[in-house]
């Protein structure tokens, strides 16, 4: 039986590209998904960056509502997780490897705010680098 006929999910694709303050350097380009499995109560972030790595963070939780006062989605992955993992070249498995990353977004009315988390070992020394950011509605 065809997988499209068993499965339904909304996507929300995205690209993030990252240049340097002073120099305009790309240094990180992104390209992924957000995916809700509603029937299985699962949301999940798909990605992938330039240099080798794909990530696919999720977890289980319980039906998101539209009316809720405040939104939160927190999604995890951890390196050689079958489930919700990281899988990298063998370049940046030994130079660069992902280790993890988490990220939680938090909405409220007009507000909306991030914590994205990439845990790093970067020629054995581990780095934990969190990006932080609010918006609001102008």
């Amino acid at each position: 039986m065809d997988n499209a006929e068993k499965q339904n999910l909304a996507a929300l694709a995205y690209h993030q590209v990252v240049s340097g303050k002073t120099n305009d350097e790309v240094f990180h380009n992104e390209t992924g998904y957000w995916i809700w499995d509603k029937a299985d109560s699962t949301i999940m972030q798909s990605f992938s960056i330039a240099r080798g790595v794909a990530v696919l963070a999720g977890r289980n939780c319980a039906a998101l509502s539209d009316v809720a006062a405040e939104l939160t989605i927190s999604v995890k992955a951890v390196a050689r997780d079958l489930t919700f993992g990281v899988l990298q070249s063998p370049f940046m498995e030994a130079n660069a490897k992902t280790a993890g990353f988490t990220h939680d977004i938090r909405s409220h009315g007009d507000k909306l705010r991030y914590t994205e988390t990439t845990f790093l070992d970067i020629y054995g020394r581990n780095y934990d680098h969190t990006d932080i950011n609010r918006l609001q509605r102008s």
